[in-house]
């Protein structure tokens, strides 16, 4: 070969890398939207199309913002170009659907934050091309259903935040199975009243699980153990007891710590709690109403008389919920109920 033509494929090719590197550079901070020429950004009407011309301006791009820009759906020509994009913040729109296939490249998306928006279903395609994913929030919309196989392709999810939206349960067919590698489970703020740890028997890495300021009145211990796991907040809930024998058994992490604040123990149960989180070596997060005259270690608890109403009515409740349990929603959690029960009564 002429020693001038491979002068010239050599200089061409240090030419085309040096672009390269210069736009990766030119494009590795948060590229917020502005004013755009296709788009109306007053009346919030940001077609794909629009996305789609603006995200042509940096195919290098690594994080991108459009918070806040009144987006009302995400077709599947919407990031289209963005294979390089490791951050994405779609927060505080208006979003309600999101087509199947949008994220279709974008396989090295770590960060996703889609909170603030009235998504109500998440189906079973929503996330699959995110293999790469380790953060996704989805705080503060108005979730009610999971499609099962809506986080099947997550397996190196770390953090998943669905607090503050309207989860009333998780069905048998748990949606939570495939994520592996996840750490830390957000489902504050939700509409539970029944739970069972049997929902996350296969979050084997599992090291923080949320559920503060639900409406849980039963919480039942399953049949899987959960050594990983190093804070389970119950807080601001309605429980009345706690099966301290099965937390102990199941939850076997050194450094495991439950906080029961703002639940509906009576002061007697309360007692008997705490004496057995004592007993068995199990932390309790510190309680923080010092100041009230109904208290155990500063963890509020219920006066006798109201206490007794209250069992009256949870008792009620605790029967209709318990059927339900059995018969339509999972066998396993209802018949363990009453076992302790029985168990209960026999001490």
């Amino acid at each position: 070969m002429d020693r001038k033509l491979i002068l010239c494929l050599f200089a061409f090719l240090v030419v085309n890398r040096a672009e390269d590197l210069a736009s990766c550079v030119a494009c590795s901070k948060i590229k917020p939207i502005g004013n755009t020429t296709n788009g109306d950004a007053k009346n919030g009407q940001f077609e794909s199309q629009t996305i789609t011309e603006l995200t042509k301006l940096g195919y290098y791009t690594i994080k991108l913002s459009l918070s806040q820009k009144n987006i009302t759906s995400l077709d599947r020509k919407a990031f289209l170009y963005l294979s390089c994009l490791t951050e994405l913040d779609l927060s505080g729109n208006n979003i309600k659907t999101i087509h199947y296939d949008v994220f279709q490249d974008m396989t090295n998306l770590k960060f996703l934050n889609l909170s603030g928006n009235k998504i109500e279903c998440l189906h079973n395609s929503t996330f699959y091309h995110l293999v790469n994913l380790e953060v996704l929030d989805l705080s503060y919309n108005e979730i009610c259903d999971i499609g099962e196989n809506a986080f099947a392709s997550l397996t190196n999810l770390r953090k998943l935040i669905l607090s503050h939206n309207n989860i009333e349960m998780i069905k048998n067919k748990i949606p939570f199975s495939d994520l592996l590698n996840l750490r830390e489970l957000d489902l504050s703020y939700n509409q539970f009243t029944v739970l069972s740890t049997n929902f996350i028997r296969n979050l084997g890495s599992l090291e923080i699980l949320n559920l503060a300021s639900n409406y849980i009145i039963i919480f039942s211990i399953g049949d899987y153990e959960f050594p990983r796991i190093i804070m389970l907040n119950l807080s601001n809930n309605s429980v009345g007891f706690i099966d301290v024998e099965g937390l102990k058994e199941r939850f076997t992490n050194e450094s495991f710590t439950i906080d029961l604040n703002l639940n509906k123990f009576s002061c007697s149960i309360l007692e008997r709690i705490l004496n057995d989180f004592k007993k068995f070596g199990i932390e309790f997060a510190l309680g923080r109403h010092s100041t009230s005259n109904d208290h155990l270690d500063n963890i509020l608890c219920v006066k006798q008389r109201e206490s007794d109403i209250f069992n009256i009515v949870m008792g009620v409740i605790f029967v209709l919920v318990m059927f339900g349990l059995i018969y339509c929603v999972d066998q396993t959690v209802g018949y363990g109920l009453i076992k302790n029960m029985f168990q209960r009564c026999r001490k």
